[in-house]
Formats: structure tokens, sequence, C-alpha cells
């Protein structure tokens, strides 16, 4: 009976320590993933608008590629821009 105990008490303590690393990793792993989406995030509809830039046989593939490249890089700049100037007129409020 001893034994089994002592197994029970090793597979808890196992479970135990797997708890342990989540609670202490998802922090790190949710501030990168905050950090890292909204830079990412465009790509998508970047190529959305590339492919219908190209469908609408406005540009060819590679120009589309590049137009929609800048244009989402000028929509993340004028976000963070915009996240700035509210922090700033917030800070000064106070």
């Amino acid at each position: 009976m001893d034994e089994k105990r002592n197994v029970t008490e090793m597979i808890g303590d196992i479970f135990q320590a797997l708890a342990d690393l989540i609670d202490n990793a998802s922090n790190p792993i949710y501030n990168l993933i905050a950090v890292t989406i909204p830079f990412f995030a465009p790509i998508v509809i970047a190529n959305i608008v590339a492919s219908a830039l190209v469908r609408g046989q406005i540009v060819d593939a590679t120009e589309a590629k590049y137009l929609a490249f800048v244009l989402e890089g000028i929509g993340i700049v004028g976000l963070a821009g915009l996240v700035l100037a509210i922090d700033a007129w917030i800070k000064s409020k106070n």
C-alpha cells in the first residue's frame, strides 16, 4: 500500500511541477504574443490587398506586394503614433 502511495505522490509531484512551469511561463509568453501579433497580423491583410490589386489588373504581382507592404507599414506607423499621442495626452491630464 505504501508503494502505491509513493507512485501516486510522484505522479502528483510531476503534475504539480508542470503546473508551476506553465504558471511561470505564461506571463512571458503572453507578453511575447502581445508584442509580436500586431506586427504579423497585417501580413494577412496585405496579402488580401495584393491579391485584389492583381485580380483587378491594377498592377502586377510584384508591384502589388510592394504596395500592400507599404500601405500596411504606414498603417502600423500611424497606429503607433496614435497610441503615443493618446498616451502623451493622458499623461498631460494627470
